[in-house]
């Protein structure tokens, strides 16, 4: 149960919970957003979803690689 907790939390949520941190919003509150979205736009909002998603895991990648050319 652990592991379906924390792949629904950093993974498929990821970018709802990043928002949310980002503009002090409630994370559910920004979930059904982009759910009604999905709704009213017919799926068009998904593909802002994971554009969001590609540019947060494509952020924290940039950071592991400059991280690691730092020296010590």
């Amino acid at each position: 149960m652990k592991k379906i907790n924390f792949l629904i939390d950093n993974q498929l949520f990821g970018v709802c919970t990043k928002l949310a941190e980002k503009f002090g919003w409630s994370i559910d509150k920004v979930r059904l957003f982009f759910i009604y979205m999905n709704f009213v736009t017919l799926g068009s909002s998904s593909l802002l979803y994971l554009f969001l998603a590609l540019g947060i895991e494509m952020r924290k990648l940039l950071r592991q690689k400059l991280r690691s050319l730092r020296p010590n």
